[in-house]
């Protein structure tokens, strides 16, 4: 897997989250192989996500979160934008212009 360096905020984020997997998948009483195979991922792709290993695919948490019965976080997720929810209405502009002098959101 290609490493990532994360930000404080960013790597803690991601540690809270693949703590929350490990408690998910052991309040299921599976093992990390038996996970592993329920997402359709190897083993130690399954361990680097228990493990926050930044490097991990989207897909693979969004295998994982299913097998679990949490497909309802990612739609929360997808559902929400800080700066509006108005992206199903947007049909204008598909890329960010270069200007430099913007505030982050």
């Amino acid at each position: 897997m290609k490493r990532i360096v994360l930000g404080t905020q960013d790597a803690a984020a991601l540690k809270a989250l693949a703590s929350r997997i490990k408690t998910a998948r052991l309040k299921r009483n599976l093992t990390q192989n038996e996970m592993a195979e329920r997402a359709g991922i190897g083993r130690l792709t399954y361990l680097a996500l228990e493990g926050g290993n930044p490097g991990v695919s989207l897909a693979t948490m969004i295998r994982v979160m299913n097998v679990m019965g949490y497909p309802e976080w990612i739609e929360a997720i997808l559902q929400s934008d800080p700066i509006g929810d108005d992206h199903l209405a947007f049909s204008g502009r598909k890329r960010a212009g270069g200007r430099r002098d913007l505030e982050d959101f």
